[in-house]
C-alpha cells in the first residue's frame, strides 16, 4: 500500500503511536517538515497545539482529526 512514506498508518500501529518510529517522531516531524505544504501548518498555532497534544495523547488523533481537515493530509 505505501504511500505515507515509512511513517506506518493510523490507530493500531505496534507499539503504539507515541513510539520513536511513529508519526510522532522526530524522524517523522522532520520528514513532514520537508513538504512545503504541510510545512506551513506548523506556522499556525493552533495546528501546532493541537499536534503537540496528540504527541501528549495520541489516542487524541482520531477527534482531532475530525476537527481539522489538515490532519487528514498529514496522516
Amino acid at each position: 500500500m505505501g504511500g505515507m512514506g515509512g511513517m506506518g498508518g493510523m490507530p493500531g500501529m505496534p507499539g503504539g503511536m507515541g513510539g520513536g518510529d511513529g508519526p510522532f517522531s522526530a524522524a517523522a516531524l522532520a520528514k513532514l517538515k520537508t513538504n512545503p505544504k504541510i510545512a506551513k501548518y506548523f506556522e499556525d498555532p493552533k495546528f501546532k497545539n493541537l499536534f503537540e497534544l496528540c504527541q501528549q495523547n495520541p489516542q487524541m488523533l482520531m477527534q482531532v482529526m475530525q476537527m481539522d481537515p489538515r490532519f487528514m493530509e498529514v496522516f
